[in-house]
Protein backbone atom coordinates (compact mmCIF):
# COMPACT_ATOMS: atom_id res chain seq x y z
CA UNK A 1 0.00 0.00 0.00
CA UNK A 2 2.90 2.73 -1.29
CA UNK A 3 4.43 2.15 2.34
CA UNK A 4 7.82 1.18 3.87
CA UNK A 5 8.04 -1.04 7.11
CA UNK A 6 11.18 -0.97 9.19
CA UNK A 7 11.69 -3.20 12.08
CA UNK A 8 13.82 -3.50 14.80
CA UNK A 9 17.36 -5.19 15.41
CA UNK A 10 19.00 -5.97 18.42
CA UNK A 11 22.49 -6.06 16.07
CA UNK A 12 24.79 -3.70 17.37
CA UNK A 13 25.71 -0.94 14.77
CA UNK A 14 29.17 -2.55 13.85
CA UNK A 15 27.34 -5.58 12.75
CA UNK A 16 24.86 -4.23 11.24
CA UNK A 17 27.16 -2.32 9.40
CA UNK A 18 27.19 1.21 8.25
CA UNK A 19 23.44 2.52 6.34
CA UNK A 20 21.99 0.37 8.05
CA UNK A 21 18.06 1.37 9.01
CA UNK A 22 16.36 0.60 12.17
CA UNK A 23 13.19 1.14 14.41
CA UNK A 24 13.02 1.71 18.22
CA UNK A 25 9.68 1.94 20.15
CA UNK A 26 11.02 4.88 22.59
CA UNK A 27 9.67 8.10 22.88
CA UNK A 28 6.98 7.98 20.51
CA UNK A 29 9.04 6.14 17.83
CA UNK A 30 12.63 6.59 16.72
CA UNK A 31 14.67 6.23 13.02
CA UNK A 32 18.10 5.10 13.70
CA UNK A 33 20.62 4.79 10.96
CA UNK A 34 23.88 3.04 11.70
CA UNK A 35 27.27 4.95 10.68
CA UNK A 36 29.24 1.40 11.28
CA UNK A 37 30.27 2.53 14.76
CA UNK A 38 26.97 4.10 16.50
CA UNK A 39 23.28 3.83 16.00
CA UNK A 40 22.34 7.88 15.53
CA UNK A 41 18.82 9.42 15.44
CA UNK A 42 17.46 10.53 12.03
CA UNK A 43 16.39 14.05 13.09
CA UNK A 44 12.31 14.16 12.74
CA UNK A 45 9.38 17.03 13.62
CA UNK A 46 6.54 15.83 15.38
CA UNK A 47 3.60 17.60 15.90
CA UNK A 48 3.93 19.10 19.41
CA UNK A 49 1.97 18.73 22.28
CA UNK A 50 -0.25 22.09 23.21
CA UNK A 51 -3.33 22.21 25.33
CA UNK A 52 -5.35 25.43 26.68
CA UNK A 53 -8.29 25.02 28.87
CA UNK A 54 -10.37 26.53 31.03
CA UNK A 55 -13.10 26.44 33.22
CA UNK A 56 -15.98 27.28 31.73
CA UNK A 57 -19.33 26.94 34.16
CA UNK A 58 -21.00 29.05 37.03
CA UNK A 59 -19.65 30.20 40.24
CA UNK A 60 -19.22 27.63 42.75
CA UNK A 61 -19.44 24.73 40.21
CA UNK A 62 -15.66 24.08 41.29
CA UNK A 63 -15.66 23.46 45.18
CA UNK A 64 -12.69 23.13 47.60
CA UNK A 65 -13.35 22.25 51.16
CA UNK A 66 -11.21 23.48 53.70
CA UNK A 67 -7.65 21.99 53.89
CA UNK A 68 -8.68 19.10 51.89
CA UNK A 69 -6.61 18.44 48.38
CA UNK A 70 -8.78 18.33 44.94
CA UNK A 71 -8.39 17.57 41.55
CA UNK A 72 -9.46 20.56 39.49
CA UNK A 73 -11.20 19.04 36.66
CA UNK A 74 -14.07 19.16 34.22
CA UNK A 75 -12.19 21.51 32.01
CA UNK A 76 -12.84 23.46 28.83
CA UNK A 77 -10.36 22.34 25.96
CA UNK A 78 -10.02 25.04 23.74
CA UNK A 79 -6.76 23.65 22.27
CA UNK A 80 -5.31 19.51 22.37
CA UNK A 81 -3.29 19.47 19.46
CA UNK A 82 -2.68 15.93 19.60
CA UNK A 83 -5.61 14.52 22.18
CA UNK A 84 -3.62 14.01 25.24
CA UNK A 85 -5.65 15.85 27.71
CA UNK A 86 -9.04 14.51 29.04
CA UNK A 87 -11.13 17.47 30.04
CA UNK A 88 -13.20 15.58 32.34
CA UNK A 89 -10.66 14.03 34.14
CA UNK A 90 -8.11 17.25 33.82
CA UNK A 91 -5.22 14.06 32.86
CA UNK A 92 -2.66 14.98 30.64
CA UNK A 93 -0.89 11.68 28.96
CA UNK A 94 2.80 12.76 27.74
CA UNK A 95 3.33 11.03 24.18
CA UNK A 96 6.88 10.61 24.15
CA UNK A 97 10.10 11.74 26.81
CA UNK A 98 10.17 15.46 27.18
CA UNK A 99 9.88 18.59 28.67
CA UNK A 100 6.73 19.79 29.71
CA UNK A 101 5.74 23.54 30.73
CA UNK A 102 2.85 23.92 32.61
CA UNK A 103 0.77 27.16 33.77
CA UNK A 104 -2.28 27.03 35.88
CA UNK A 105 -4.04 29.75 37.15
CA UNK A 106 -6.64 29.84 39.50
CA UNK A 107 -8.75 32.46 41.72
CA UNK A 108 -11.23 31.58 44.16
CA UNK A 109 -14.38 33.63 44.79
CA UNK A 110 -13.97 36.65 47.08
CA UNK A 111 -14.86 36.03 50.86
CA UNK A 112 -13.16 35.88 54.07
CA UNK A 113 -9.47 34.80 54.55
CA UNK A 114 -8.18 32.93 57.34
CA UNK A 115 -5.33 34.44 59.61
CA UNK A 116 -2.29 32.50 58.69
CA UNK A 117 -3.44 30.64 55.78
CA UNK A 118 -2.77 29.51 52.53
CA UNK A 119 -3.78 28.43 48.76
CA UNK A 120 -1.38 25.34 47.68
CA UNK A 121 -1.76 24.61 43.70
CA UNK A 122 -0.14 21.44 43.05
CA UNK A 123 1.09 19.69 39.65
CA UNK A 124 0.71 15.82 40.19
CA UNK A 125 2.93 13.61 38.22
CA UNK A 126 1.42 9.59 37.89
CA UNK A 127 -1.61 10.20 40.04
CA UNK A 128 0.99 9.75 43.10
CA UNK A 129 3.66 12.02 43.14
CA UNK A 130 3.71 16.12 43.91
CA UNK A 131 6.49 17.23 40.92
CA UNK A 132 5.60 20.46 42.10
CA UNK A 133 4.06 22.98 44.72
CA UNK A 134 3.08 26.67 44.50
CA UNK A 135 1.97 28.10 48.04
CA UNK A 136 -0.16 31.81 48.24
CA UNK A 137 0.32 32.59 51.43
CA UNK A 138 -2.17 35.01 53.91
CA UNK A 139 -0.58 36.32 56.88
CA UNK A 140 -3.50 38.60 58.26
CA UNK A 141 -7.62 37.88 58.36
CA UNK A 142 -8.80 40.07 55.84
CA UNK A 143 -11.82 41.72 54.68
CA UNK A 144 -13.96 39.48 52.21
CA UNK A 145 -11.21 39.52 48.95
CA UNK A 146 -10.38 37.13 46.41
CA UNK A 147 -7.35 34.69 46.65
CA UNK A 148 -5.55 34.16 43.50
CA UNK A 149 -2.79 32.58 42.21
CA UNK A 150 -0.46 31.44 39.17
CA UNK A 151 1.80 28.43 39.17
CA UNK A 152 4.68 27.65 36.75
CA UNK A 153 6.89 24.95 36.22
CA UNK A 154 8.83 22.60 33.48
CA UNK A 155 9.06 19.25 34.33
CA UNK A 156 10.64 15.90 32.91
CA UNK A 157 8.18 13.18 31.99
CA UNK A 158 8.40 9.91 30.08
CA UNK A 159 6.11 8.52 27.15
CA UNK A 160 2.77 7.44 28.96
CA UNK A 161 3.38 9.43 31.89
CA UNK A 162 0.45 11.73 33.54
CA UNK A 163 0.17 14.95 35.11
CA UNK A 164 -2.73 16.50 36.58
CA UNK A 165 -3.50 19.82 38.99
CA UNK A 166 -5.18 20.06 42.25
CA UNK A 167 -6.20 22.86 45.05
CA UNK A 168 -5.80 23.01 48.88
CA UNK A 169 -6.73 26.15 50.58
CA UNK A 170 -7.06 26.88 54.34
CA UNK A 171 -8.37 30.39 53.53
CA UNK A 172 -11.82 29.19 54.02
CA UNK A 173 -13.39 26.81 57.03
CA UNK A 174 -16.77 28.46 57.65
CA UNK A 175 -18.56 28.40 53.83
CA UNK A 176 -20.53 25.30 53.77
CA UNK A 177 -19.40 23.07 50.88
CA UNK A 178 -16.07 24.55 50.56
CA UNK A 179 -14.72 28.21 48.64
CA UNK A 180 -15.80 27.93 45.05
CA UNK A 181 -13.69 28.99 41.79
CA UNK A 182 -14.35 32.12 40.46
CA UNK A 183 -16.14 31.86 36.83
CA UNK A 184 -17.86 32.55 34.17
CA UNK A 185 -21.81 32.73 35.15
CA UNK A 186 -23.53 34.21 31.95
CA UNK A 187 -23.75 34.09 29.39
CA UNK A 188 -21.01 31.06 29.29
CA UNK A 189 -19.37 31.79 26.09
CA UNK A 190 -18.41 35.36 26.53
CA UNK A 191 -14.92 36.27 26.69
CA UNK A 192 -16.31 40.21 27.44
CA UNK A 193 -17.76 38.90 30.76
CA UNK A 194 -16.01 40.14 34.05
CA UNK A 195 -15.30 36.71 35.16
CA UNK A 196 -13.80 35.23 31.76
CA UNK A 197 -10.21 33.97 32.28
CA UNK A 198 -9.95 33.84 35.64
CA UNK A 199 -9.07 29.89 35.73
CA UNK A 200 -7.12 28.37 33.09
CA UNK A 201 -4.47 25.77 32.21
CA UNK A 202 -1.71 25.74 29.63
CA UNK A 203 0.59 22.40 28.71
CA UNK A 204 3.23 23.10 26.13
CA UNK A 205 5.97 20.35 25.14
CA UNK A 206 9.25 21.78 24.50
Amino acid sequence: NNSIGIDYTSMTAAQAGAGAVRYLDQSGGIIQISNGVVWQNIPSVPVKSSVVARINAGNNSHRFLYNTVKNVDNWQEMIDANSNFDPVTGLFTAPRKGIYTISFTFNFLSGPINLNSNVESQVLKNGNTIAVKCLKTYGKSTRPAQAGGNCVTSISLEEGETINVRLLQTIDNTTTGGRGLRSISSPPNAITHPFFGFNNLTIVEQ
